[in-house]
């Protein structure tokens, strides 16, 4: 039986790294992996992993992935049903949504449960609001990401594996899957 996923593969098409949509459909077909198709051009791909493991289908991903681009992809893997969790959740009340109106609601994927504390280190000085539920760090950033005080980019040298969704690309993904 197959069972549908989602690969979100960090630092896909940034800096000299450029791979097309068709290029991670077809490494993923070289992997053996059925279904594949490709979300954004950003390193989401949704993709039928059979009743496996997905820190197992991450491993074979990773693997594989260095041999058909050339390049390391560090990878998180979820399930369908952990997908539309992820998409269904929204941590904030409806007063902290209302008070930081200029944000996109985010989800930083990690490869493991974070601890609160150690997540809100990573946030200087700033209105901004983290919320962790499992594996993922919701956040509310004030205006924008970009204008932000969260250090995402010292992130993965605490937390291991992660990668940042906008929640309304999670939730169009879930509907594809």
């Amino acid at each position: 039986m197959s069972h549908r996923h989602l690969a979100l593969l960090r630092a896909i098409n940034t800096g000299k790294r450029r791979v097309t949509n068709d290029q991670l459909v077809a490494a993923f077909a070289n992997l053996g992996f059925g279904g594949a198709r490709a979300y954004q051009a950003s390193g989401n791909v949704l993709f039928d992993g059979a009743d496996r493991d997905p820190v197992a289908l991450r491993d074979l991903l990773e693997a594989g992935l260095v041999g058909e681009l050339g390049f390391d992809v560090p990878a998180i893997v979820r399930t369908a049903a952990e997908i539309h969790g992820v998409a269904d959740d929204v941590p904030f009340s409806a007063a902290e949504l209302a008070s930081l109106p200029g944000g996109k609601m985010q989800v930083i994927f990690c490869d493991h449960e974070p601890e609160q504390t150690l997540v809100e280190s990573f946030l200087d000085d700033g209105p901004d609001l983290l919320r962790v539920r499992g594996e993922q760090v919701y956040w509310l950033p004030e205006a924008g990401i970009s204008t932000s005080t969260l250090r995402v980019g010292a992130m993965p040298a605490a937390l291991g594996r992660v990668t940042v969704r906008t929640h309304g690309a999670v939730q169009r993904m879930a509907k594809l899957l």
